[in-house]
């Protein structure tokens, strides 16, 4: 029972883990959409 509890524990761990990657790579995107936009001096417009 334990090592199931573990194992389901680390797969959600995992998951959270996947989740803040992929905000992160968004977040570096976005910064770098915005750095884009102001180097042009232009308006980007972007979806998250």
């Amino acid at each position: 029972m334990r090592a199931r509890y573990q194992n389901e524990n680390h797969h959600r761990l995992q998951g959270e883990v996947l989740k803040y990657m992929k905000y992160e790579n968004l977040h570096r995107q976005v910064q770098r959409c915005f750095v884009m936009a102001v180097d042009n001096n232009k308006t980007i417009e972007f979806s998250i």
